[in-house]
């Protein structure tokens, strides 16, 4: 399935310019208060109903389980790089702007199966349960954070599942024309054997640049700040 690559493909954005931070604060586990900037507002320019609010704490969340995926938990522990961070902001605006243009149209709310996968998705593909849950201790983040992400990733799943039918659909005679003349990473091997990997490599090629141009227009349409640019 190519669901997870669509919320994958919304790192084609590209980065924003804006002025300073203003700040908000937020609780945690065990009593303490972590203090955390708003970096983005979508839906509005001011917080208020129905305004969606990407703290800083949320950026650094996503790019640590990224970095749990990718390196592990000393590397998803560490410091986080300003193209790492930069790359996940937009990630979150992607998605923001699209949760953002579901609650416009009034789309119906995820189903509790769909948020489970989405849940479930999330957690296998940063390590596993109890490796994720253990660097959460560790950051002070609830398992209640997992849980906004993976709403989140279920509304726009729905968001883009609704939108772009086809997108995705490759005739045969097309992989094969494709084969011959697109820019793939399959040319050194007979295409008998690339036929199933190299369908996949073009729908997810054509699935992130159906993505990138509904952000891109959405942009033009939401109102949004960002307050914070790395």
């Amino acid at each position: 399935m190519l669901r997870a690559s669509l919320l994958m493909a919304l790192l084609l954005l590209p980065s924003l310019s804006a002025p300073s931070p203003s700040h908000a604060q937020r609780a945690t586990i065990a009593g303490a208060v972590r203090v955390d900037g708003v970096q983005i507002i979508v839906g509005g320019l001011a917080p208020g109903p129905g305004v969606i609010l990407i703290l800083q704490s949320d950026v650094e969340l996503r790019a640590r389980l990224s970095l749990l995926r990718a390196a592990g938990e000393s590397a998803a522990l560490g410091p986080l790089s300003a193209d790492l961070l930069r790359a996940t902001q937009q990630e979150l605006l992607g998605e923001a702007l699209i949760a953002s243009e579901a609650a416009r149209l009034s789309l119906a709310v995820p189903t509790r199966e769909r948020r489970m996968r989405e849940h479930e998705r999330l957690v296998v593909g940063a390590g596993g349960r109890e490796l994720v849950l253990g660097v959460l201790a560790r950051l002070g983040v609830t398992a209640s954070e997992l849980d906004a992400i993976a709403l989140r990733r279920a509304v726009v799943s729905d968001f883009l599942d609704a939108n772009l039918v086809g997108t995705m659909e490759l005739t045969p005679s097309e992989v094969e024309r494709a084969y011959k003349t697109a820019d793939h990473p399959y040319r050194d091997r007979p295409f008998s054997e690339v036929r199933e990997a190299l369908h996949s490599f073009l729908a997810q090629r054509s699935l992130e640049q159906a993505v990138g141009r509904w952000v891109e227009g959405l942009k033009e349409r939401v109102p949004h700040r960002v307050l914070v640019t790395y």
